[in-house]
């Protein structure tokens, strides 16, 4: 008796948790435009020095699949340039981004989607703004939507 009660309560809190993270992705692909919703995540990949990919974490300590990330209000060179100069840029984004987002847990200010898809957020490492940083080291220009 006291092994199906525990069942029924543990598929109880399941189903629970299942909803809340199905809500919580409703939000994030539902809206693009919703600006200021903040989430956590891990990031797995760098692509270049403004797209990552992270595995974005929900509430009760449940992850989502990946997820394309490109940083909002910042711009690096892209690595397909036929510019020497534009492409070391690059290249030396990328390297500055696995070095210090890559496997770091960040957090994003959501600013919806682009038209590839990717959330488009500001990620924040240890509080700091990643696309600040890259501003500072002149890695990156401002870049508008």
């Amino acid at each position: 008796m006291a092994s199906k009660l525990l069942a029924h309560h543990c598929a109880a809190w399941l189903t629970a948790a299942v909803v809340v993270c199905a809500v919580e992705l409703a939000a994030i692909r539902e809206d693009p435009q919703e600006t200021g919703q903040c989430v956590t995540a891990v990031i797995t990949r760098v692509i270049d020095g403004d797209t990552y990919v992270g595995q974005v974490d929900l509430p009760l300590g449940v992850s989502l699949r990946e997820e394309h990330i490109r940083l909002y209000g910042v711009d690096t060179p892209e690595l397909s340039s036929h510019d020497e100069l534009q492409q070391q840029l690059a290249e030396a984004a990328r390297r500055w981004a696995e070095q210090h987002v890559q496997w770091q847990r960040v957090t994003l200010e959501v600013h919806g989607r682009d038209s590839f898809g990717r959330v488009l957020a500001r990620v924040f490492l240890n509080g700091n703004d990643v696309g600040k940083m890259l501003l500072e080291k002149g890695l990156a220009k401002e870049w508008t939507p």
